[in-house]
């Protein structure tokens, strides 16, 4: 409640400066202090010096005086020159060194910078635990803060896209909040869910959608199966680990982080205007030898005019992101709270998406060996989406795909102030005004989330630590829809309901660490006990026709049709025993070994427990005796895993005969009722999918760590696939059974090269993901080559999407389409029943037949490799980010085009269309747009792209500025997202697909991407 009333103070503005004085005063009630300032005048001197280290002069290290402006850099010899006056405190900093301060009292400086190994002795969390980086023998990925920061974004998942080799994330369509899919090293699953798990702060099936960028502190997504196994069951997907903000030691710090955005329709399609789509109606009924419609009069007097459908129902929106946090730690305390506002207008009418939350992250010392932290996290979400629910047998369709096939003949209200309807002669006969799908269905969607994580550290001795951990996560939904009569101007036929949900999770860790140290050994134990339970219910209920739409959803009482309603509620459970050892000697060799034990509830009698193990290999070449003259490799590591996780990825009771309660039996021979019947079949031996995977990975430091480079080489295998297996109609229920069948297969290779190739007064940090995945469907059940999954969205393309032994998944089938047949191939044509103008398609078995026998393979959704590129230059108060992301290889199926080109054309591209004068065309005549209703190549799009994601342009103001207003760090910055995107795709946006496994790839005229401009603003005080 309280987070509402503030929420639209903060998006004013107006209240800030009076919340930040309230807040502030508290803390100088507890640590008062005096103020008091004195201005000095000093004479400014010229500063000579010198920068070495153990290995010579030190170039490019960056002299500062702390707190000014003034800033210099060493030359080729390590020597500087700047102004400063005594008593200045300079700064020494340096790539792959320790910075150093230093008080001028002379005219001249030597300093020796002492080698840093903090690339090293850097602390990465892992599961269960954190290790220090060098003794990593697992594929572990971290991301940068301050990178996610440097892209203004209010979802934690979209700003991880492009920057982790091997991860890749994909938006299903660009609504406010839409769904983000995010896969590491491949989709292993065809029926179990591709997932990776996330664990935020300890809580394990955490959410990424919802958690505020700013809040992070570290991000590390683990990728082999060293690194995924001590999860188990949980693990087969790879692993996201998320730890939030701590405070630091200090008086207590507030930070204020804010932007603005103007987001637009990233691109347009390129459809006909009223002049030119009368004149292609007239062309196509002179084609087919029908009178024409529209006189040259009417034709001239439509101008260019007419219904932009994309301008009815797009517009530019705006978006605005504003937090507050205080943060402070002392011997005893520790704390960091903040409070988040965001609304995001959708570009898009009628769509939006709001958020409120507040953090609080508190970490208490109760004794020299004891420890108590408690982690909460809410949030508040409204949600206004914009296709309905489908309810009752109604679906309202979506605006964007109506908005593509009506005509702009049609306005988008008729004399009577009512919506147009389809029909009158031309435009669509089925698809509601686009206008009308998006204004007037009521799509209320509201979510409350509460994420809490207690933790309690005791040290029993030296080396040994005991932790409980407790999690309780809990969402609660309600789902409240109305469609009204207006888009059909048919009374009856409105819809409501309202569905609610709730999902809770349990979670305790009980985990006893031993580390110890001694000679040149390491030993590192960790042992964990751990039970999990979730369980989720809902109901649905509803009703049609109303005769009023004053009450919307609030009294489904009043709809003349109620229709039956429905609920559920499901649990599962999960215990689960686990033991990781790490060893370490002379800090040159490493070894990992992991195991655990998983009892789940979901899985058949016969079938409850799995075994997870893994084992892995380090070696730090680079503290080899041989290696110490090499001075130009700061570290170098090789590293190997093999490993086996799991998938539970199944609902509640699969493996338990079930009951069907829509059979229904006669009574006395004429009447009938409803009764219960067989369901779904039992299978006692399900089990878990199985994924082994191997790793090889190599990680090389040079020149101070200048150059970081990562690659690994991997191969997973996922066995005992679950799938709905079909059933003898001998064996009753709904003809299906979950069973463990089939294979699956990913391999790859990773590669990051980063670092820093400029380290002056001008700095240049850089990085490059790329990762190649080749994915593969092994075997699927009882010896079956291929299996149907049916329609991608249109009817007659029912036979599109397979999957295939020997091919990845997202196959397509069809026709190979060739073009059209030109008036020299008459005769040729002739013999396949066609003539010049029609679609021409490759007869694969040359019996002069175009049919079902002549469906090939004709390309996949899955693409051959994907990168990123990050760069972030900075001269003194500037600093610039470029960030590039892309996908190579992969096919979009356009299933949006084939309305706009073969039934009530609206594509431009339909003016290139094959005529005896324009034959260098691949479009077909009006009269052969018939045939190219079929699931063919003509419909496959490549979807590569290259997309320039963020350009960020920042300053800093001076810290002798900042000093006046009392603040000690203020950061303007210019944004632009999405500004280019270069592609052949022919369809709004590349990135786009109704699913990313099995049936990816399909573009069905989703809701577009847009582009972005925004200010934003940092202030620290």
């Amino acid at each position: 409640m309280i987070i509402k009333l503030i929420g639209p103070l903060f998006s004013s503005g107006t209240a800030w400066p009076v919340l930040i004085m309230i807040i502030m005063g508290a803390p100088c009630l507890t640590f008062g202090r005096s103020v008091s300032s004195m201005t000095v005048t000093m004479v400014q001197q010229q500063v000579t010096g010198r920068v070495i280290s153990t290995k010579g002069p030190v170039v490019g290290a960056t002299v500062s005086v702390q707190g000014g402006l003034v800033s210099t850099s060493t030359d080729e010899q390590g020597n500087f020159t700047l102004a400063a006056v005594a008593g200045d405190v300079l700064v020494f900093t340096a790539v792959g060194f320790e910075s150093q301060t230093q008080v001028v009292d002379g005219n001249k400086i030597q300093v020796s910078l002492k080698a840093s190994d903090q690339a090293l002795e850097e602390v990465v969390v892992v599961g269960y635990g954190t290790q220090r980086k060098s003794d990593i023998t697992g594929s572990i990925a971290s991301v940068r803060t301050q990178d996610i920061e440097k892209m203004p974004s209010f979802r934690a998942d979209q700003a991880l896209q492009g920057r982790v080799a091997g991860l890749n994330v994909q938006s299903t369509d660009a609504a406010p909040n839409a769904n983000v899919s995010i896969r590491i090293r491949g989709a292993n699953s065809i029926g179990g869910g591709n997932d990776p798990l996330v664990v935020i702060d300890g809580l394990q099936g955490a959410s990424l959608n919802t958690l505020n960028p700013n809040d992070i502190a570290s991000m590390e997504v683990l990728k082999d199966a060293s690194a995924t196994a001590i999860y188990g069951s949980r693990g087969a997907n790879g692993v996201i680990i998320v730890t939030t903000k701590k405070g630091n030691s200090g008086k207590p710090q507030f930070t204020y982080n804010a932007y603005g955005s103007l987001n637009q329709l990233r691109k347009k399609l390129d459809l006909l205007n009223a002049t030119q789509y009368a004149t292609l109606i007239n062309e196509n009924r002179i084609e087919h030898d029908l009178p024409v419609q529209f006189t040259p009069e009417e034709i001239l007097s439509f101008g260019n005019t007419g219904t932009d459908w994309q301008d009815a129902i797009f517009r530019n929106a705006f978006q605005h992101n504003q937090q507050l946090s205080v943060s402070g730690a002392n011997d005893h305390v520790n704390y960091y709270i903040s409070g988040n506002y965001l609304s995001n207008e959708g570009i898009m009418r009628n769509s939006s998406y709001q958020r409120y939350a507040v953090r609080s992250n508190v970490d208490l010392r109760l004794s020299d060996k004891t420890r108590l932290n408690l982690n909460a996290y809410l949030t508040d979400e409204t949600n206004h989406p914009t296709v309905m629910n489908t309810f009752a047998g109604q679906n309202s369709g979506s605006p964007v795909y109506s908005a593509l096939v009506w005509s702009p003949l049609k306005s988008i209200y008729d004399v009577n102030g009512h919506y147009t309807l389809p029909g009158g002669g031309f435009g669509p006969t089925t698809n509601y005004n686009p206008v009308a799908l998006a204004e007037e269905p009521v799509r209320d969607h509201y979510a409350n989330a509460a994420n809490i994580v207690g933790n309690f550290d005791y040290d029993i001795i030296d080396g040994l630590k005991f932790s409980i951990t407790g999690a309780w996560r809990n969402i609660d939904n309600q789902n409240n829809d109305y469609f009204n009569s207006r888009p059909t101007n048919s009374t009856g036929t409105e819809v409501a309901s309202i569905v609610n949900s709730k999902w809770t999770y349990l979670q305790n860790t009980n985990m006893l660490t031993y580390e110890k140290a001694f000679d040149q050994h390491k030993l590192k134990a960790t042992g964990v006990v751990e039970q999990q339970y979730e369980e989720s219910s809902g109901s649905t209920a509803g009703a049609i026709g109303f005769s009023t739409d004053a009450v919307l959803y609030n009294n489904l009482s009043l709809g003349s049709n109620p229709q039956v309603p429905t609920s559920y509620r499901t649990s599962r459970s999960l215990l689960s025993y686990l033991l990781r050892v790490n060893y370490g000697f002379a800090d040159r060799y490493l070894l990992t070994v992991t195991g655990r034990r998983d009892g789940s509830s979901v899985f058949g009698a016969n079938n409850k427990w799995g075994y997870f193990p893994s084992v892995a290999l380090g070696w730090n070449i680079s503290n080899e005796q041989f290696m110490k003259n090499i001075t130009s490799i700061s570290s170098l590591k090789l590293r190997g895993s093999y490993g086996v996780t799991g998938n539970q990825g199944v609902q509640p009771y699969q493996s338990l005969a079930t009951l069907n309660t829509d059979f229904f039996y006669p009574i006395g021979g004429s009447s009938v009722a409803a009764g219960v019947g067989l369901g779904g079949a039992a299978n006692p031996n399900l089990k878990w999918e199985r994924t082994a995977q191997a790793n090889i990975g190599v990680d090389l430091n040079m020149f101070n760590d200048r150059l970081i480079f990562n690659v690994d080489l991997y191969r997973k295998k996922t066995s005992d696939l679950l799938m709905s297996v079909p059933l003898p109609m001998t064996a009753g229920g709904n003809g299906t059974v979950l069973r463990n069948v089939g294979a699956s297969e990913n391999k790859g290779f990773e590669v990051y090269v980063g670092g820093s190739p400029i380290s002056k007064t001008f700095k240049w940090e850089t990085g490059v993901t790329f990762a190649l995945n080749k994915n593969n469907v092994l075997s699927l059940f009882e010896g079956q080559q291929d299996l149907l999954l049916g329609n991608p969205g249109l009817p007659g393309f029912n036979q599109s999407v397979w999957l295939e032994v020997g091919e990845p998944l997202g196959l397509f089938r069809g026709y190979d389409y060739l073009g059209v047949w030109k008036q020299g191939e008459i005769e040729e044509a002739a013999t396949y029943r066609a003539q010049p103008g029609d679609s021409k398609y490759r007869d694969v078995n040359g019996d002069g037949i175009i049919d079902e026998q002549d469906i090939v393979n004709i390309g996949n959704a899955q693409p051959k490799f994907v990168f990123g590129w990050n760069n972030t230059f900075s001269y003194r108060n500037f600093d610039l980010n470029i960030f590039l992301n892309g996908v190579q290889g992969n096919s979009i199926y356009n299933i949006s085009r084939v309305n706009m080109e073969t039934g009530d054309v609206t594509s431009a591209k339909m003016r290139d269309r094959w005529t005896p004068e324009n034959e260098d065309t691949q479009t077909p005549s009006f009269k052969g747009a018939a045939d190219g209703r079929l699931n063919s190549s003509r419909w496959l799009e490549d979807g590569s792209y290259l997309r320039i994601k963020n350009i960020t342009l920042g300053y800093q103001l001076p810290t002798e500025f900042l000093k006046g207003i009392k603040l000690k760090h203020a950061r303007v910055y210019l944004n632009a997202g999405n500004l280019f995107t270069f592609t052949r795709y022919s369809g709004f946006d590349p990135e786009v697909s109704i699913d990313v496994d099995s049936r990816a790839g399909v573009d069905l005229a989703t809701y577009p991407s847009q582009k972005s401009f925004t200010f934003g603003l940092d202030l620290k005080f």
